[in-house]
């Protein structure tokens, strides 16, 4: 039995993508601008870099706990 892949992963692997260029592009139209701002883009950018990470693994551990249940009614009649 396959797992289905959801619709959308596609479009959070393009959002995932674009996060660190996104602040690269904030941090370069920033140059000029004061420092806090420029820790402040880098900050915002790996925080949501790890909370898209644990999301991420949330979802997954979801996706296999539901994947066992559907298979522990097949294991206990013994097919």
């Amino acid at each position: 039995m396959k797992l289905r892949r959801s619709k959308w992963d596609g479009l959070q692997l393009i959002g995932t993508g674009l996060v660190p260029i996104v602040a690269v592009v904030l941090l370069v139209w920033n140059a000029d601008g004061p420092l806090f701002r420029s820790v402040a883009i880098g900050s915002g950018c790996v925080a949501s870099m790890f909370l898209m990470f644990f999301a991420s693994r949330r979802i997954e551990k979801r996706r296999l706990e539901e994947y066992i249940e559907r298979c522990r009614p097949l294991a206990l009649s013994g097919l």
